[in-house]
């Protein structure tokens, strides 16, 4: 079954309980908008036979879809019970925060000299068709679309994990044939998983072992072996730089917050000293201050002459944070948009078209 399927499905079994009120936490993370919707009209159901539900969620505009009443956690302290009708996108992410969140438009600047990856006609049987796009150094490029459109396919073919049948990457210039990882890595390109859970980070591990595991084999000493003051130096580097709120270097990593693990995974890769960063869903699951610290991370790294790939359904993350936006559906590319020039709302309806 679809995520959107099993969503409804443990609905279903919670209701053969005569069950008065249902709670959901984070329920559409991993859902498309038209599940999004499908699942909000189950809900809107729900209240109509005086079940009740309680909608766990950062993502302010499904607060704003879905619920009658909202109470507002910080810091794991309620601070306030409001009508939805009290308030707004500004004033729910200052109630969040507790502080005013802005932001700028990014701009990068001007391409100096060639591009770092040039992406020419790329396909996979069934997962995408004719890509092709250039990054320079310093760019970030957005890439978004639904689920199912191709735009995760896409970037693990562009870091070897899953080889294209035709077309042709090069990277400074010079032809790329990323077969494996090991081969990406090579060329200097990193990637945040889209479920850093799963892929992104080793969850019984310390956060040390996290951040250097890619770069372990540096970190040997004269005897062949790995240094420990050598992994406790680069690991607190990273932690140092992403400032990351840790425990301790050695407390697993699945004692930190959401934000947090986030910045683990990219700290991890930063060790690399990547040319090329591939994030896809770099704000998934988690709230809007860290989202925000996550987006001036990447800024940063991006004015040091990284070139970003950005991979996100969400409009709202990538108009801000990208100077240019590629909009995929049933596998290509289908328009190119320059980001300062876009306006959100139209952008999303041609998403959502697809």
């Amino acid at each position: 079954l679809s995520v959107a399927d099993q969503q409804l499905v443990a609905i279903c079994r919670a209701l053969t309980s005569d069950v008065r009120l249902l709670i959901m936490d984070e329920p559409t993370s991993s859902l498309t908008k038209k599940e999004v919707d499908s699942l909000f009209s189950v809900i809107r159901d729900l209240q109509t036979t005086e079940i009740a539900t309680l909608f766990v969620s950062h993502k302010l505009n499904e607060i704003f879809q879905i619920a009658e009443r909202v109470t507002v956690l910080r810091d794991g302290k309620k601070i306030g019970i409001f009508n939805r009708d009290e308030l707004d996108n500004e004033k729910l992410t200052m109630l969040m925060t507790g502080k005013k969140v802005e932001y700028s438009q990014f701009t990068a600047p001007s391409p100096k000299g060639g591009p770092l990856i040039e992406v020419r006609n790329l396909s996979k049987e069934r997962n995408f068709k004719d890509i092709s796009f250039n990054l320079y150094p310093g760019e970030i490029i957005g890439i978004t679309g639904l689920l199912g459109s191709g735009r995760t396919e896409l970037a693990l073919s562009l870091f070897g994990m899953n080889k294209p049948d035709s077309g042709e990457i090069y990277i400074n210039g010079k032809k790329a044939n990323l077969n494996s990882v090991q081969d990406a890595i090579k060329f200097g390109i990193g990637y945040l998983p889209e479920n850093r859970l799963v892929q992104g980070l080793i969850m019984d591990q310390p956060i040390g072992k996290n951040i250097v595991v890619t770069i372990i084999e540096r970190l040997r000493g004269t005897l062949n072996l790995i240094e420990k003051k050598q992994v406790e130096k680069a690991a607190g580097k990273g932690v140092s730089d992403l400032d990351i709120r840790i425990p301790s270097i050695d407390s697993p990593v699945s004692t930190l917050s959401g934000g947090n693990q986030q910045r683990v995974v990219l700290a991890k890769w930063i060790a690399t000293q990547p040319k090329i960063l591939i994030l896809d869903g770099p704000t998934i699951g988690i709230d809007v201050a860290a989202k925000r610290a996550i987006h001036e991370i990447i800024r940063e790294l991006a004015k040091r002459g990284i070139g970003i790939i950005i991979i996100s359904d969400e409009v709202s993350e990538v108009i801000p944070n990208c100077n240019r936006i590629f909009l995929m559906r049933r596998g290509r590319i289908i328009g190119e948009f320059d980001a300062a020039r876009t306006e959100e709302g139209e952008l999303q309806k041609l998403v959502n078209a697809g």
